[in-house]
């Protein structure tokens, strides 16, 4: 897989800086995004195909980017989720498309908003931050090990945890079995891995920020706002805590594979010189 550079990513003019100054971006187009949107929603109508919210989501960004919004078929009337996911042709990625949920008559919600900024998130963090993409692309070639490194990331990384009593254990849980898992990747995929788990809870963590602001905005101006969107789930999956961990591993692991690629000194060589004549002798 290849990147499309157009489509997939702003032009220079919005992508430099720092990473702040980059996800303050995202929140300012969100910002836009939201008031065009939930205009929509101002009087009693409070159900749209996704075709006009895309139209306005669309309107809102600074660059024209092939970005879709889909619905997505939901097992239960009270799930809420959305999903971003990579569009792909021709062995190229190509785009985004955001799959968000809809009533029966395959309509957006204004329920479903806060998922909407969720994932608008998602996909403009990705297009300010071409190096997510890039490791992401990294990162899913690597077929062979892609499917358990991922699941690892979910099973210690992504997970719930609302029980304050336990949440330290298992973070340490977290960091030493990660200890063990790299040493069952190649060299060249350790890095990656890391830094996939690094950008993926960055992500995450800004995700869920921008959701619950707009979920409370929604709730203060009178509009029905699902609990669950209330929720500060950065303290429930503790992200900040485990980017922390994730860095230090990755500060560590690019250490010694720098010492790795190291060419010996010149004293080191002498040694080894001396020990081998020294052993021809014997």
């Amino acid at each position: 897989m290849i990147i499309h550079p157009r489509l997939t990513k702003f032009s220079s003019a919005y992508t430099k800086g720092s990473l702040a100054q980059r996800f303050v971006l995202t929140e300012k187009i969100n910002q836009k995004i939201f008031g065009n949107t939930v205009k929509l929603y101002s009087g009693k109508k409070n159900n749209y195909p996704a075709e006009i919210i895309e139209d306005c989501y669309n309107f809102c960004t600074p660059e024209d980017k092939n970005i879709m919004i889909k619905p997505l078929v939901v097992s239960e009337n009270d799930d809420f989720a959305g999903g971003t996911k990579i569009m792909e042709k021709m062995g190229m990625y190509v785009g985004y498309l955001m799959e968000l949920p809809v009533t029966k008559n395959d309509k957006i919600n204004i329920r479903t908003l806060p998922s909407l900024m969720h994932e608008s998130t998602h996909v403009l963090d990705y297009l300010l931050n071409p190096k997510f993409l890039k490791n992401d692309l990294d990162f899913f070639n690597n077929s062979k090990y892609c499917e358990d490194c991922f699941k690892f990331y979910e099973e210690h990384f992504y997970k719930l945890n609302e029980n304050n009593d336990e949440q330290k254990e298992m973070l340490k849980t977290a960091e030493k079995e990660t200890i063990k898992f790299l040493k069952t990747l190649p060299d060249d995929l350790k890095i990656t891995f890391l830094k996939f788990m690094r950008y993926s809870m960055q992500m995450e963590e800004h995700a869920y920020r921008q959701d619950v602001h707009y979920a409370r905005i929604l709730k203060k101006l009178g509009k029905h706002v699902d609990n669950e969107e209330l929720k500060d789930y950065n303290k429930i999956l503790l992200f900040p805590e485990k980017i922390n961990i994730v860095e230090k591993l990755l500060s560590k692991t690019i250490k010694n594979e720098r010492e790795k690629l190291k060419p010996q000194s010149l004293i080191q060589k002498i040694k080894s010189i001396f020990i081998r004549k020294s052993n021809t002798n014997v």
